[in-house]
This record gives structure tokens, C-alpha cells and sequence, in this order.
């Protein structure tokens, strides 16, 4: 680059510089065009508490802490969700009640707009289609993180109630007796 050509670009960037100082502009970029202040100090090759000393100065109001993370989140709209979270982790995950979940956004399925239980993703490969609603993918084991193919039964609301409503309440009914039991045992050494 030859003497010429840094002298337009240094006076390009004064220009640029200068112009955060006059707060029409700066009004304009920060609320009418909604840029953040670290992209407008870049625009004008200053560092960001510049741009936030000249807002406070022009008494222009600043956005909140909100009101900046919902900015953010409409110009990136996969930012923090799915495999850009830094929380990812291959996106499955067990829920309470012991089933595996897998992130699936895209599945007309999904529940709360993003996950589907594992088990039922494994019929469906199988099946070659998606479950209808009232089709239920039982595990034969028990084990609800073994979704083997071997390891699953298709069947519907109404069968399973049927077939296995005994079991869940024995279940509970047998659950309910371990923990009562053991609640009765430890209050019983507290008390000696």
C-alpha cells in the first residue's frame, strides 16, 4: 500500500471515527437501525465504552439487559439452542420418570417443540413411519433406557391399560409400602 492509499483509508476512518460524536447518528444506529454498542465501536474503530460514554453524554437511553438479549436472539436465532448451547451435550438426556429423551426438533412429534422419547423413534425407524397418538411403545423388560428393538412392543392406549394396568398399580402399591417401611425404620433409630 502506498502513501496515497493509507492516507483514504486513515481518513476513512477518521470520518467514521468522528462520527459516533454527533448524536443524531449515533441515535440512529443505536435505537432506529438497532446495532449493538460493541458493533457500532467497530463500525467506528473505537472500543465500546466509547460508544457507551457518548450514549450517557447525549442522554440517550440505554436498552436493558432484556432488551438486549431479545435484540440479540432475533438477529441469532439458533444461538444457544440445540448443538449451539453450551450446555449440549449430543442431545440426550434421561427425564424424571427414567425415559430417554432425544433432541429432535423438526419432528411433527416433538414434544415441547424439540425432543421425542427415544423408544418411540426406534419403532418408528423400524415400522418405516411415524407413530400415531394413540400407539404406545412398550419396553418388555421394564428398563426404560433399553430400547433395543427386540426390547420394544407396539401396542395402543387401550391394550396397554389392559394388559399392564395391574402391574403399574401393584407397582405403586408394592413402592409405596418399600417407602413407607423405610420411612417408619428411620424414624424408629432417630429415636433410640
Amino acid at each position: 500500500m502506498n502513501l496515497v492509499q493509507k492516507t483514504r483509508v486513515n481518513n476513512s476512518r477518521n470520518k467514521m471515527t468522528k462520527l459516533y460524536k454527533d448524536k443524531n447518528w449515533l441515535y440512529e444506529k443505536y435505537w432506529g437501525e438497532k446495532i449493538s454498542t460493541s458493533a457500532i465501536a467497530k463500525l467506528c474503530n473505537v472500543n465500546a465504552g466509547a460508544i457507551r460514554y457518548m450514549l450517557i453524554k447525549f442522554n440517550i437511553k440505554r436498552r436493558t439487559g432484556s432488551e438486549g438479549s431479545k435484540l440479540y436472539h432475533l438477529k441469532h436465532p439458533d444461538v444457544w439452542r440445540g448443538k449451539n448451547h453450551n450446555g449440549w451435550r449430543g442431545g440426550r438426556h434421561k427425564n424424571r420418570d427414567g425415559y430417554v429423551y432425544v433432541y429432535k426438533p423438526n419432528h411433527p412429534n416433538a414434544r415441547n417443540g424439540r425432543y421425542v422419547f427415544e423408544h418411540r423413534i426406534v419403532m418408528e425407524k423400524h415400522l418405516g413411519r411415524y407413530l400415531k397418538s394413540n400407539e404406545i411403545v412398550h419396553h418388555k423388560d421394564g428398563n426404560k433406557t433399553n430400547n433395543n428393538i427386540s426390547n420394544l412392543y407396539l401396542t395402543t392406549k387401550e391394550k396397554h391399560k389392559l394388559s399392564y394396568g395391574d402391574a403399574y398399580q401393584d407397582g405403586y402399591k408394592n413402592g409405596f409400602a418399600v417407602a413407607l417401611f423405610f420411612c417408619l425404620m428411620s424414624n424408629k433409630y432417630r429415636e433410640n
